[in-house]
């Protein structure tokens, strides 16, 4: 059942392709456009066509290295029992051609033939070539794959890791996670006199994302703009405002929102054999502005941002502008205000460190003084050394069950404090353990008496035999225990 679904579902996102009329630039754009997908590769294959069959293990290969950053697309004539499929080749999407009709709008007189498209370019990055040129073009594209780093403001900073997320999830531009790196390119960042202009300064529709990119995120208030910006080539590549509702259950669907605007802002129109004539006129940056405008754009954004980044921007990229003494003013003003927030800000976390350590050490601090008011409270109990009459057992044996008494009592009872030998001499026991071991005919007679020195009366007597073997010992050892646990001192 599970096949029969897999099999009906893979006809209904790719039997589709088979009709003509749905295999066009919008069936490209689809797949360009979905998370994860950076590249859409169209072969036209032909059955019983050797260099066909040759550049099949070249697909496979790429489609493994690439997974689904690579989507493969085939094209081929339809047969007489209306199938087109390959044999023992899966590729992401199959296209039947009848008629090669396909083939024709797009120029194929030959096979095999391919195109290569990147999700945010106009241009096929291979156009009629071979699954070889794909593979070199492919290279080079993931070489100089788009660079972004995020440089947020304080008041967006706690959502950097949300749209660092979502970027992710959608995979389509690479972010630089290495602090050095990232250092690197928001240094360049100001050297370039290009990033603080206003909108209509925007890097030419279709091209290219450079290589190093800068991604700025600005909040006032509810108010959200990401802004896209080339550090190398000097131009804002997209912008996307968004308004947050402040619902925390909402944010990481209005940040999904804003980020594919963004996105979107820069996918490629695709151009294709069927639709080269209708590609987007472009717009070029050099051709709309001079100097002074540039300056003056600068300007106007430097004060409504009044970030020292901002004016630091503006001061490094027209250090004789018309701003430039304003720039300086603001920087040492901005400078000290950012001085005395750290410095605030150090002595306040400063001031917690040192009250939360001083409720630590008061809390331990009680903690001991009751552990010790709690032990001192506790009665001391003294169990003598084992006294034998007999002088029949030796004095190994004595001083093991006397310690074995010892710990099992403190083991049973935690209501008084078994006095060791270091402690006989500094504390006077309230009670003792007296135990003496006699002869009886064939077995020996061992008897215990717990004592209370303070009302002087015996607590507990107990009395117990054993034949001289280890393992009776024991026995009676622990039925002495037992008893003295049982009976003896409670707390009142």
């Amino acid at each position: 059942m599970k096949k029969i679904f897999v099999f009906l579902l893979f006809l209904l996102v790719f039997g589709t392709l088979s009709a003509r009329s749905k295999f066009n630039e919008t069936t490209i754009k689809g797949e360009l456009r979905k998370p994860g997908v950076k590249l859409v590769a169209i072969d036209f294959y032909m059955t019983g066509c050797p260099p066909c069959d040759a550049a099949i293990p070249v697909w496979k290969k790429l489609k493994k290295e690439y997974g689904d950053a690579l989507k493969l697309i085939v094209v081929a004539p339809q047969r007489d029992d209306g199938s087109c499929n390959v044999k023992d080749w899966r590729p992401d999407g199959t296209v039947c051609d009848e008629d090669m009709e396909i083939a024709g709008e797009w120029g194929v007189k030959d096979f095999p033939q391919a195109f290569l498209y990147s999700w945010h370019n106009n241009d096929p990055l291979v156009k009629l070539g071979h699954v070889n040129d794909v593979e070199k073009a492919i290279k080079e594209y993931f070489k100089h794959i788009p660079r972004v780093a995020i440089d947020a403001d304080k008041s967006s900073k706690n959502l950097v890791p949300i749209i660092e997320k979502e970027l992710i999830r959608n995979s389509k531009i690479e972010l630089v996670s290495d602090e050095s790196d990232r250092q690197s390119l928001l240094a360049a960042k100001k050297k370039s006199h290009q990033l603080n202009y206003d909108e209509s300064f925007r890097c030419e529709l279709g091209k290219e994302i450079a290589a190093n990119s800068i991604l700025k995120v600005t909040k006032q208030g509810n108010n959200l703009v990401l802004k896209l910006s080339s550090v190398e080539k000097s131009c804002t590549m997209a912008t996307a405002p968004k308004i947050l509702s402040g619902d925390r259950k909402k944010l990481e669907m209005e940040i999904a929102s804003v980020v594919y605007d963004l996105l979107s802002q820069m996918f490629g129109e695709i151009s294709t054999p069927e639709n080269e004539e209708k590609s987007v006129p472009t717009q070029s940056f050099s051709s709309q502005s001079n100097g002074s405008t540039r300056d003056a754009n600068a300007c106007k954004y430097a004060r409504e941002e009044n970030s020292l980044e901002a004016w630091q921007d503006y001061l490094d990229a027209f250090s004789d502008g018309e701003c430039s003494f304003e720039a300086k003013g603001r920087i040492r003003k901005l400078k000290k205000e950012r001085e005395d927030e750290d410095r605030l800000k150090k002595e306040k976390e400063e001031q917690e460190r040192l009250r939360r350590e001083a409720e630590r050490k008061m809390e331990y601090d009680a903690r001991q003084k009751q552990e010790q008011m709690n032990y001192d409270e506790k009665p001391r109990l003294d169990v003598l050394e084992f006294d034998d009459s007999s002088g029949e057992i030796s004095k190994q044996t004595l001083s093991d069950a006397t310690e074995y008494i010892r710990v099992a009592i403190a083991s049973g009872n935690k209501h008084i404090v078994i006095a060791r030998e270091r402690q006989r001499t500094t504390v006077s026991p309230d009670m003792i353990l007296r135990t003496t071991i006699r002869r009886s005919d064939k077995i020996f007679l061992i008897n215990s008496k717990l004592i209370d020195l303070g009302e002087k009366k015996v607590l507990v007597s107990v009395t117990s035999q054993y034949d001289a073997t280890k393992d009776s010992l024991r026995e009676c050892l622990d039925y002495i225990a037992k008893s003295i646990i049982k009976n003896g001192y409670r707390p009142k």
